[in-house]
């Protein structure tokens, strides 16, 4: 297995994948446009012609300070510092690289919007899933019961140890409460949890967000892992707007 799927995704026939240590640039496709993520709230869109503002009264800086939009370049290319991309171009491949942090891959069937969610700690403290969420929904008029997300492999609660710091910053940003576990005294973040809860807040269904729940840390053949391991290797995850 060189590539693992969403069965929700390929419901909604998107080209997707998250890639493994395994994963070979023929695996890809081609070409593909890979963010270059900071660990923040950034969210870049891909072919601003293609959106459709809901509110004809908002700027793109009205929707979320943090959106950018950009023209798509004649080749692939590593793109601007972000943590979010987002196009709804036909036949358009979008991917972020990771290795501990959770790769979210949303898709709106309605309009045909897709995007690539870099979720590290520091992102989700900033709300970045229910930001792109939010977004999407702003840009394209879609409603985001009918978006369609998938959660894939990222350093789980049983293995990702923070410090007390961590957790105090959601709530100092008044993302809410982070879902975590404590063991011996030390405390552990669930990144899926939180990502979960962001997007249900946001509007998507609960069933329409499929989490493969499967831990880079616990699974070194398969996986890269900085915490872990110190691996300096990122795996990519990929979706792309149906042609």
């Amino acid at each position: 297995m060189t590539v693992i799927t969403s069965s929700l995704l390929e419901e909604g026939r998107f080209l997707h994948g998250f890639g493994t240590r395994l994963t070979t640039r023929n695996d890809l496709p081609s070409p593909i446009h890979i963010l270059l993520q900071v660990h923040g709230g950034r969210i870049v869109c891909l072919g601003e012609q293609m959106m459709q503002i809901q509110d004809p009264r908002s700027r793109i800086q009205d929707i979320n300070p943090n959106l950018v939009t950009r023209e798509v370049p004649e080749e692939p290319f590593r793109f601007d510092e972000g943590d979010s991309l987002m196009t709804s171009l036909p036949g358009i491949s979008l991917g972020i690289r990771t290795a501990d942090c959770l790769p979210v891959l949303l898709a709106d069937p309605a309009s045909n919007t897709v995007a690539a969610v870099h979720c590290g700690w520091r992102s989700l403290a900033q709300g970045l899933a229910e930001n792109t969420v939010e977004a999407m929904a702003s840009l394209t008029g879609s409603t985001p019961s009918g978006f369609l997300a998938a959660l894939g492999p990222a350093i789980n609660v049983c293995c990702y140890e923070v410090g007390l710091e961590v957790i105090r910053q959601f709530q100092e940003n008044n993302i809410g409460p982070a879902p975590y576990a404590m063991r011996g005294g030390r405390y552990f973040l669930n990144l899926r949890a939180v990502a979960g809860s962001q997007l249900v807040k946001a509007g998507l269904l609960q069933e329409h967000i499929d989490d493969l729940n499967q831990c880079t840390a616990c699974q070194p053949e398969l996986f890269n892992s900085h915490r872990a391991r110190r691996d300096e290797g990122r795996m990519v995850s990929f979706i792309r707007a149906r042609d």
